[in-house]
């Protein structure tokens, strides 16, 4: 929170761990959400089954199971980034 506090730009991304010390994943999301409304948010987690009864309402865009390649990471990125960029284009 700090980071994206400090951020001289505005963050378009937080890829967050569904297990943290200090603060429940939901309460984080709710903050970082209430910084930046438009911030896009992944989640990634060894557990499974499922963590979140509706993802979507939490402003959750995607969720990752570890393990996972770095690969896997950036396609997962670059796809967040391009489809807020389509949308943009969509409405200029």
């Amino acid at each position: 929170l700090r980071q994206l506090a400090n951020a001289e730009e505005q963050v378009a991304l937080a890829i967050l761990d569904y297990s943290m010390p200090g603060m429940d994943c939901e309460t984080l999301i709710a903050e970082l959400r209430r910084m930046n409304e438009g911030i896009k948010v992944v989640i990634s987690s060894g557990q499974t089954g499922q963590l979140f009864e509706d993802p979507q309402s939490l402003g959750i865009h995607a969720l990752i199971p570890k393990p996972y390649s770095m690969r896997q990471l950036a396609d997962l990125v670059l796809s967040l980034i391009n489809e807020n960029r389509v949308s943009t284009e969509r409405t200029v």
